[in-house]
């Protein structure tokens, strides 16, 4: 979640025997539960690029806005560069993204 304040905060954490997309399903599936009205629902989910999260997210949530972490992009964007020159350029484009995400709401 966010804050009136600005600070971010976790919702809940689970423990799962393994990352199946099945798996996340129910655990999203308990929090929805948790939650009491319809009403209240996320209205954006941050996840690390794992597909079978996104999925489960999905279908979960399905009126939620699916946001990749930042952190994961750019760990991602270096780890598939095949040089520094093409993980520089990478960043540079996911920065310049970034910079226009207020305008794109």
């Amino acid at each position: 979640g966010f804050t009136s304040t600005e600070k971010t905060f976790n919702v809940g954490f689970a423990w799962i025997t393994n990352e199946k997309e099945d798996n996340f399903t129910w655990d999203l599936q308990q929090c929805r539960s948790l939650l009491r009205s319809e009403d209240i629902r996320p209205k954006v989910n941050l996840t690390d690029r794992d597909t079978t999260l996104m999925n489960a997210v999905a279908e979960v949530f399905p009126t939620s806005a699916a946001l990749v972490c930042r952190f994961h992009v750019e760990k991602n964007d270096l780890l598939d560069s095949p040089t520094e020159e093409d993980y520089v350029d990478a960043v540079v484009e996911f920065r310049k993204l970034c910079a226009k995400w207020p305008r794109l709401c």
